[in-house]
């Protein structure tokens, strides 16, 4: 085989027989450009890389989600103990207002009595006064 044959099978494709006419000179200007798309094998790595990639991002984000129906169940608990705490203090609120409104009735009806036991004594030492 000649330089220039061996030459003209080095620039031909693995796509392309070689029964193929020789690479015109504008033909070469491409050689380059087809000579560097990816090969079948460069393709499965990249798309294994991605598929790697993918995988990962998607186990970070099922982690996220499992942390946050984590936070979630422990804020719902605490809403439940927080809600039973405000029902237990509101109904000791409602039993001290009841027996404080009951405190202020017996405070009247003290005040009352006092102001009618001044009343008598007044009058009695009025009476005793007068003879």
């Amino acid at each position: 085989m000649s330089e220039e044959a061996s030459d003209d099978q080095r620039v031909v494709s693995p796509h392309i027989s070689k029964e193929h006419r020789a690479p015109m000179p504008e033909d070469r200007d491409w050689l380059p450009f087809l000579w560097a798309l990816p090969t079948h094998a460069d393709l499965a790595a990249a798309s294994r890389a991605l598929q790697t990639l993918i995988h990962a991002n998607i186990q970070v984000l099922r982690d996220n989600v499992l942390g946050l129906n984590d936070r979630v169940s422990h804020l719902e608990s605490t809403c439940d103990l927080l809600q039973a705490d405000q029902t237990h203090t509101s109904e000791v609120a409602g039993y001290q207002a009841e027996y404080l409104r009951g405190l202020a009735i017996h405070v009247d009806d003290l005040d009352n009595r006092g102001r009618r036991n001044k009343l008598r004594l007044r009058e009695s030492s009025q009476v005793r006064q007068h003879p």
